[in-house]
């Protein structure tokens, strides 16, 4: 773990699969400090946890998505802002 200084940044992420489809091989690397669990929420497949970085840090998750062999229109990702560096 990074010398953190006390401060860090912690995220809940949720990935939430399309209607009929599915979420796997879910992977984080960085300080993150518990697993990411899968659940389901109003009949979605859905992944959540929490990631912690500390300074100086990067925390990525890589996932799959698998869609339904039915789906009405292309896959599309919705995501709040990022962290980004200040110049």
């Amino acid at each position: 773990m990074p010398e953190s200084h006390g401060y860090s940044m912690i995220n809940g992420p949720l990935l939430v699969a399309p209607a009929g489809g599915t979420i796997g091989n879910v992977q984080r690397d960085g300080d993150a400090s518990t697993p990411l669990i899968e659940t389901s929420l109003y009949g979605h497949d859905v992944w959540a946890g929490e990631l912690v970085t500390y300074p100086g840090g990067t925390t990525t998750v890589t996932y799959d998505v698998t869609t339904s062999p039915v789906v009405a229109s292309d896959l599309a990702i919705w995501q709040t802002p990022t962290a980004q560096t200040f110049a």
